[in-house]
């Protein structure tokens, strides 16, 4: 308490030593500090505004670089698929040599078959660009896979 009265007491005095510069002059603008408080204000909506362009272009540039990359991988895919179909083509060109019994090559057939459609579907699907059909399509693909080497892996 007897720092504040202190405190108070130097102030007053201070006061009373100090001229009074606006009476002494009363047609002149007082400096208000509003164009220091505009010019940091200015400043600091610019700084703002530099970090919000920043973030929001960064942004977009980096979703246009996703977008770039899902198109190579997807192109990528579509000529996996393609070439899978190739190989499904040299399968059904061998098969008259794996000597199968007729039952064993009609489910031969329709295993290799049914795998280059898939292959053409996941072509396409890539080539368009559907994304998010390429994963269900993936997993059709992998299970005539399996289910063809299940069958036939041993010959």
């Amino acid at each position: 308490m007897y720092k504040i009265n202190a405190t108070l007491i130097i102030i007053v005095i201070l006061l009373g030593c100090t001229t009074n510069r606006q009476m002494q002059a009363p047609n002149t603008l007082r400096d208000t500090g509003r164009p220091a408080l505009h010019a940091v204000q200015n400043e600091r909506l610019n700084d703002l505004m530099l970090r919000m362009n920043a973030l929001v272009f960064e942004q977009i540039q980096t979703e246009i670089e996703i977008s770039r990359d899902r198109r190579r991988k997807a192109l990528r895919i579509a000529e996996a698929a393609n070439k899978l179909q190739q190989s499904v083509d040299l399968i059904l060109a061998a098969q008259p040599a794996l000597n199968l019994a007729q039952r064993d090559s009609i489910v031969f057939l329709a295993l290799a078959n049914k795998l280059k459609k898939q292959a053409m579907q996941l072509e396409n699907l890539a080539r368009h660009n559907q994304i998010e059909s390429l994963t269900e399509t993936m997993t059709q693909i992998t299970n005539t896979c399996n289910a063809c080497h299940s069958l036939f892996r041993k010959l």
